[in-house]
Parts: C-alpha cells; structure tokens; sequence
C-alpha cells in the first residue's frame, strides 16, 4: 500500500509537469518535453504494480484528455482515442463520451482490438437519461440522425436531442430547429423553437429566427422582421448574421 502509494504520487508528478509544458503556466510551453512527460505517465500505467487498477482507468482518461486537447498529429488523436476508449474497456464511464464521438462520428478504430459496437450504443443509451451532462444525450441525437448505428432515425435523434436540451445544450437546440425547418411538415415548430430559444439570450436562434422571417418558415415572410433580428444576431458577434445583412439593400 505505501509502495503504490507512493508510486501514485510520482505518477502525479509527472503528469502534472506534462501538463504544465502543455499549458506554458509556469514555464515556456514546450510540446516535445510535454509528450514525453505524457509517455512516462502512460507507461507507468501499464505497470499493475504502481497504481490500483480502478485508478488506474481514471487516469487512463485523464493522459487521454491530454493527448486530445493538445494533439499535434493525426497519431496524437489515435492515441487518445486507444487510451479513451482502454479506460471505457476497463469500466471508466467519464471515458464513454469521447469513445462513443471519436468511433461513431469522427470514425476512429483501435488498432489493437474489435469495439463492440453494440455494447457501447447500449451504455450511451443507460448513462444519457442519469447523466447530468448533455452531452451523452446530444451525441445520440448525432449518431441517430446521420445513421452511424443503423440507418437514419430521425424520430429516435429528435427524441435524445429534446433530452439534451432539456439538460441545457444550446447545440442540440440549433440541430433541432434546422430539422424542422428543413422538414414542411414542422416548419410551425421550427418558428416557435427559434422565438423561444430567442427570448431565452440563444443568439443562434436569433439568427435562425431572422432565417424564420427570411424564407417564410412557420410564419408569414417579412424582410424587415428577418432583417432586425439579423441585426440583433450580429450585433452579438454571429458571423452568419452578419453574412446574411450584406443582401439587404435597404
């Protein structure tokens, strides 16, 4: 117990000194002594001696963020998605999102083992509704609608991203109202989406509540109404608001 303690703290020392080359706190940033600060901690995972396992997994994931965050080649995320998605393997659930966007959306494979694809959909689906986090919530959303598990299921994609709204996720939001608005037969819940998430201070919905006004979805067309909430959008720094005021000739 002492001597695994005592490891762990070495392990903290060095994954905070990797850190602290990342970030350029308290020293010149500096990305080669940084990764190699990474390296020593990650191979001092491996050692079973060192650190419990249930720790271990935790840490795993936290090297992982690392590698992600401050990545400086295509190999530098392929290594954060094998430690992301070790640490789920091992039972880390703070790891799930990251495997479930990395493998589903941005497409990324282990080059040591065969991710169940079942398992992990199955995991996303439990942990969404207990998370206090949008965040498991919105990736179901993704991966229904593009029809990365599956085909597309918009009604299934829909059902999540009104859960990840409901946990406060402006991006699930704006998916919504640009479905809806895409789709005749909601253009009615579009409008009313993009007026709430408007009073509610959301400067996208206000740009898309200007697009609203601008194409005649869910209410009756007007310009000058598309055009002062364009405004209001860009006024807020939304570059696409901006764009869109460059039409207008009055």
């Amino acid at each position: 117990s002492i001597i695994r303690s005592a490891n762990k703290t070495k392990y903290q020392y060095v994954n905070t000194l990797a850190e602290i080359y990342l970030e350029g706190k308290e020293v010149p940033s500096d990305q080669v002594m940084a990764f190699d600060y990474l390296k020593k901690a990650e191979n001092m995972l491996d050692d079973n001696e060192c650190i419990h396992y249930a720790t271990s997994r935790y840490l795993r994931t936290q090297i992982a963020e690392l590698y992600d965050d401050y990545s400086r080649t295509e190999g530098d995320k392929q290594k954060a998605f094998e430690l992301y998605y070790r640490a789920w393997d091992e039972g880390e659930t703070i790891a799930l999102y990251h495997v479930g966007w990395m493998y589903f959306v941005q497409k990324y494979r282990s080059n040591f083992s065969q991710v169940d694809e079942s398992k992990l959909i199955n995991q996303l689906r439990t942990e969404a509704p207990k998370s206090n986090s949008s965040n498991l919530a919105y990736l179901l959303g993704v991966i229904y609608f593009n029809g990365y598990y599956g085909s597309c299921d918009k009604r299934e994609s829909e059902k999540w991203w009104l859960m990840a709204i409901e946990k406060g996720s402006y991006s699930a939001y704006s998916r919504l109202i640009l479905y809806y608005a895409n789709d005749p037969k909601k253009y009615t819940e579009a409008f009313r989406m993009a007026a709430k998430g408007h009073q509610a201070g959301f400067v996208e919905a206000t740009y898309y509540l200007g697009q609203c006004y601008a194409r005649g979805i869910g209410v009756k067309k007007s310009r000058s109404q598309a055009k002062e909430y364009y405004k209001e959008a860009a006024a807020k720094g939304y570059e696409d608001a901006q764009r869109e005021l460059k039409k207008f000739l009055f």
